[in-house]
């Protein structure tokens, strides 16, 4: 149980974090000094009427602050079904919905926003239970059993599949806007130093799951769709290489 308190408490922190509140604004909130709100989160002496109460000044509630803890730790499933990701790659629509369950859309905001009838989704819903990525309960409400992180199977059939379409589409753009950002770095970097870059982008990477985790809760409107690729591996420049003495480039003139 202490357990469990911890993880709650962890994450409702995070959460104020992110929702750009410090405990300060917390203490206004609530008429209480900042050492008191220090005091309660560090004891862990949260009633439930005052976790409401703090729940309530950053615009969440408890009910989501606990399915957010459940739902970022690291479930063991990493990747979809094989067998899967070569159905989605056929249907758009059935890919379309897939995405947004594992956004955590609600199954009748779905339904609100998009073309898809009830009986498609009662259909497509059927079928990810089946291959054990949600379950199903009365009047469309789910449980998803896959973490928000679920990414593709490398070389696999969504991978394969939409490599060539993000190459062409989303880096097809000036990333010019206040919220477009497009950086190409290169160096010379020791193994320690690529190590070191690796677990920085590992983090990043983490980071934007665990956002997206805490702005499921915000209303739609206060959202939107967001890309991002991440990738590094050694290399360099063709035209540079050729210039090496020991290169077998041919180089261009």
């Amino acid at each position: 149980m202490a357990d469990q308190v911890d993880r709650i408490l962890s994450i409702l922190k995070r959460i104020i974090k992110s929702r750009g509140k410090t405990y300060r604004d917390i203490a206004e909130g609530l008429g209480i000094s900042e050492s008191s709100v220090k005091r309660v989160f560090s004891h862990q002496t949260f009633s439930l009427a005052r976790m409401e109460e703090v729940c309530n000044l950053i615009g969440i509630s408890i009910y989501e602050v606990c399915r957010i803890a459940e739902s970022i730790p690291g479930q063991s499933v990493s990747h979809l079904p094989y067998e899967l990701e070569d159905i989605l790659i056929k249907d758009v629509k059935f890919a379309t919905l897939t995405y947004l369950l594992i956004n955590e859309w609600q199954v009748k905001q779905i339904l609100a926003d998009y073309r898809f009838t009830k009986e498609e989704v009662q259909g497509y819903l059927k079928i990810l239970e089946d291959y054990q990525i949600l379950e199903r309960h009365p009047n469309f409400r789910i449980r998803m059993l896959v973490p928000r992180s679920v990414s593709w199977i490398p070389e696999g059939p969504l991978e394969n599949h939409f490599r060539d379409w993000v190459k062409k589409e989303f880096l097809n753009d000036a990333f010019q806007d206040e919220m477009s950002l497009f950086r190409f770095s290169s160096g010379e970097l020791s193994e320690r130093s690529q190590k070191i870059l690796h677990r920085k982008i590992k983090e990043t990477i983490d980071l934007f799951d665990e956002l997206a985790s805490f702005d499921a809760s915000l209303d739609r409107s206060e959202t939107e769709s967001v890309g991002m690729i991440t990738a590094i591996r050694p290399w360099s420049l063709p035209a540079f290489e050729a210039l090496k003495r020991n290169s077998t480039l041919k180089e261009n003139t």
